[in-house]
Parts: structure tokens; C-alpha cells; sequence
């Protein structure tokens, strides 16, 4: 099969991560023909690094001009399939096409974006879920949002979970691992976030549950990825709950992310909304315990043994950390659940499936 794909989200943090598992899944394919499109300051590197073709697009993201400069960028190479992996599905395309549609995020948090923003989000998902062959997202609770908002039968709805990469694992050498982490200043226990901190994150509950956390003189609190003290708001309220001194707030890269899910005595998942949540797979698979938000996708993928709080219970929050750090026994349970937990999920069944569905789209699905 002759596909294309639109990875100019190729470096994003959330999505881009599943642009790549995708992309590496399609060019070990080898009776697949790849083509990609990329932004101008993606094409050279991406081009020596994955061997196959990339082609420039140069229209801003989130613009009117990109859902037609990419349909005729698509027509041009005469490929059989095009796979939109954000909701921008373009205008105009001549050829099959699939979309992933990750959340609505624009349309339940209305407030975190401008009037043109939301109408672009709303028109343009509308859109993706009448003209793709088929909609793929990440988790049944998407499904059941997309049903409610949008008019699109389930049947073209696929739900395909995202996976964990194998490189989130155990620690091979506590030793090494203890040494890693006091080489970044790390000593001591403590909780980790890992992700962004838009307000849907959540994060603020997180906050003030960890001022009111027995332990918190003694352990810590590790913000990975954004910088929260350029964060008005949060960097304010971490001040004024007098927690300031306790936390750590660093930038993360994939080898620093995976020590850090390993050390963490809990990875605390507090957001309201999330289309899958791929930390709490990532924690997990590292052994490591998870606590997760009882809200949206949150749920499915934590399964029915994980610890799970209302987003909105401070105390709820607060007394789950404090039970995982004070019972060994709770810890050792919760990280055999976790593992097993994230052996349900792997980036090799994700990407068989997608292809069913490209197959199914293309007219070409094996009988």
C-alpha cells in the first residue's frame, strides 16, 4: 500500500509520540510505500533519519490554508491512503483517507481557547468525522464523546488503544539507579508528574494535595516537562501553599524521563481530561505505582485494579500518597498490577490494527 502521512506534529510531546510509533510501525512494513509531509524545519533531518520520503509543507499549523495545501500535496503523489493522525483532515482530497481524532478537548474546555479556535476545532473535526473513511481514536470514552457531539455512526468509529515502548522498564541495577538519581539531586522519596500543565492538567489539585501531604517535608515533589515557575498561577499557588522549597520542576528527555518514572516512590495522573493519558502506561511499565484521576479515558487504561481518586478530593489525593508511601506491601501489589496493566498495551498492536483499518479504508482488506 502507498501511504501518506501528515507528521508536522512529529516533535509534539503527546501526539507526537504516537506519529512516530506510527511511522516506525509503517516502515517495518516492507510491502508498504511511505511518503511523508513535514514542516520546513522537520524535512532535512527527518528525511536522513527515516530514509523515506518527506515533503515540505509550509502553511502554519492550525490554519485555514493548511486543510487545502495538504490535500493538494496528497492528490499530488497518487497514494492510495492519506492518515490524517491529528483532527486536521484536509479539504479536497481525491484519495481514501483515515483521521485520528485524540479528544475534544476544545469543546469540553471551551474557556482555555479563543473564539477563533474553538470554531476552527469544531468545523474542522465536523469535518474530519463526514469525509474520513474511517475515525480512529484512542480509547472508548473518545468514542462515546465523538457519538455525542458529532453525527457519525459508531461503526466507523475504531477504537485502538496506544502502547508502551519497551523501553520503559524496571531498573536493571538499584544501585545504578540510586546513583543516576543523586547525580540529578535526587535523594530521598518522591512524587512525580510528568506532563503538561494546562489547567485540564489539573495540576493544582496535585498542589495542594501534596501541602497537606504528611510526608511532605521529607519527600518531594518532581514536575517533569514544563517549567512551572513560569507559570503565574501555579508558581503563585505552589508560594503560597508553602510547598515552594519542596519542589522540583525540571526539563525532561527520554533517558531522564525514564529514570525519573523509575525512582518515584508514586507518578500521580491528576487531570480532568486526558484522550488516553500514555504516563500512567510509561510509570507502570516501569514498576512503578500509579495514581490516576476517576475521570474520562483515565479509567480504561489504569484498569480495574489501579488506585483512582476524584479530581476534584484534595483529601482523596492526599490520603492515596500517603497510603502508597507508608505500606510496602501496597507498593509491591501495586507494582505487579502495573506491569500487567501495561502488558495489555504495545505499540506493535496498535499499529496492526491501524493497518487493518487502512486496508479496510483502501478497499484492500484481505479476505
Amino acid at each position: 500500500m502507498h501511504i501518506a502521512m501528515d507528521i508536522r506534529k512529529y516533535a509534539d510531546f503527546g501526539i507526537g509520540t504516537y506519529i512516530r510509533k506510527m511511522v516506525g510501525y509503517l516502515k517495518q512494513q516492507h510491502e508498504n510505500t511511505l511518503e511523508l509531509i513535514a514542516g520546513p524545519d522537520q524535512q532535512a533531518e527527518l528525511a536522513a533519519d527515516l530514509r523515506v520520503p518527506v515533503h515540505v509543507n509550509r502553511s502554519p499549523k492550525y490554519s485555514v490554508s493548511e486543510l487545502f495545501s495538504v490535500a493538494r500535496q496528497v492528490n499530488a503523489l497518487g497514494v492510495d491512503l492519506f492518515h490524517a493522525p491529528h483532527y486536521t483532515l484536509p479539504y479536497g482530497l481525491r484519495t481514501p483517507s483515515v483521521v485520528t481524532i485524540h479528544d475534544l478537548i476544545h469543546l469540553r474546555f471551551p474557556e482555555y481557547f479563543s473564539i477563533p479556535q474553538r470554531a476552527y476545532a469544531r468545523l474542522v473535526i465536523s469535518h474530519a468525522c463526514r469525509a474520513a473513511g474511517a475515525v480512529i481514536v484512542d480509547a472508548d470514552f473518545t468514542k462515546g464523546d465523538l457519538i455525542t457531539s458529532f453525527d457519525i455512526a459508531p461503526e466507523r468509529i475504531h477504537v485502538i488503544p496506544l502502547g508502551v515502548a519497551p523501553v520503559f522498564r524496571p531498573a536493571a541495577s538499584a544501585a545504578e539507579l540510586q546513583a543516576d538519581l543523586a547525580s540529578m539531586g535526587f535523594e530521598g522519596p518522591y512524587v512525580l508528574y510528568a506532563g503538561g500543565l494546562k489547567p485540564h492538567k489539573n495540576v493544582s489539585t496535585l498542589l495542594r494535595a501534596f501541602a497537606q501531604f504528611r510526608h511532605r517535608d521529607s519527600a518531594r515533589l518532581v514536575i517533569s516537562g514544563e517549567n512551572l515557575w513560569v507559570h503565574g498561577e501555579l508558581a503563585k499557588l505552589a508560594s503560597d501553599l508553602g510547598i515552594k522549597k519542596r519542589i522540583l520542576s525540571i526539563p525532561t528527555n527520554p533517558q531522564r524521563l525514564l529514570r525519573l518514572y523509575q525512582g518515584a516512590s508514586v507518578v500521580v495522573i491528576p487531570s480532568r481530561y486526558e484522550g488516553f493519558g500514555l504516563p500512567i502506561l510509561e510509570a507502570m511499565a516501569c514498576g512503578t505505582p500509579v495514581i490516576g484521576a476517576r475521570a474520562t479515558s483515565i479509567p480504561e487504561v489504569m484498569g480495574e485494579g489501579g488506585m483512582m481518586f476524584d479530581p476534584l478530593s484534595i483529601d482523596e489525593l492526599a490520603g492515596l500518597m500517603e497510603k502508597i508511601l507508608d505500606d510496602p506491601r501496597l507498593q509491591l501489589a501495586q507494582r505487579e498490577y502495573g506491569l500487567r496493566n501495561a502488558a495489555r498495551f504495545s505499540w506493535e498492536r496498535c499499529g496492526a490494527r491501524t493497518m487493518e483499518v487502512y486496508r479496510t479504508v483502501a478497499g484492500q482488506e484481505r479476505t
